[in-house]
């Protein structure tokens, strides 16, 4: 079953009685909501999750900060069966960062993150770096638009080897500069991993 509310307009209110589906919906596997602009309607559907049986999770263009990241972070590791989680364009930088990080390794199933354009920087390139190195099964991973700078490509090259089955990154619009790309580019080669689409562009 899929639950979905997508759009430009603000989903507040709306998605606390999302939640409230969601916890009697046993039987959902994936939920998109574009828009969510409160804490509160984020804590509400954070607690419900565990009670779904979701494989798809899509929480987009909203202003998901630290505090509602962890929050969701905290309840992730329970959906075992979660396949895909985007939380892009949000705006979780680096505590929201760290708390996704810290859940990364109970999501044994995870096969695509995408958390592009969320204010990282090569801070909370740091704090993904260790989680990571336990998503075993991640196969496509969206990290765009997120500040990295070359600092950024040097933290996160080695993690990004540790994924065994990657095979799409995008890492556009970071800023890397030409150290950052040839960082990149030698540790895939050095490593045989000539498998990955890499997406460098604009950088």
């Amino acid at each position: 079953r899929r639950l979905a509310m997508l759009g430009e307009a603000d989903v507040g209110p709306e998605a606390r009685s999302v939640a409230d589906i969601v916890g009697r919906c046993a039987g959902l596997t994936q939920l998109e909501l574009s828009g969510v602009r409160e804490e509160a309607a984020v804590t509400s559907l954070a607690a419900a999750l565990p009670r779904a049986a979701l494989r798809s999770l899509h929480l987009t263009r909203g202003r998901i900060g630290p505090p509602a990241a962890t929050q969701l972070a905290a309840v992730l590791g329970a959906c075992s069966g979660l396949t895909a989680l985007d939380l892009a364009e949000n705006e979780l930088g680096v505590e929201g960062a760290e708390a996704v990080a810290q859940c990364l390794g109970q999501c044994r199933a995870l096969a695509r993150l995408e958390l592009s354009r969320n204010r990282l920087g090569p801070e909370g390139a740091r704090k993904l770096r260790k989680g990571l190195r336990a998503c075993s099964a991640l196969e496509v991973l969206g990290l765009a638009g997120n500040r990295f700078g070359a600092e950024g490509a040097e933290i996160l090259a080695g993690a990004f080897l540790h994924c065994s089955r990657l095979r799409t990154l995008d890492l556009s619009w970071n800023d890397l500069g030409v150290k950052g790309r040839g960082r990149l580019k030698r540790a895939f080669l050095d490593n045989s991993r000539t498998d990955v689409v890499l997406n460098l562009a604009n950088n």
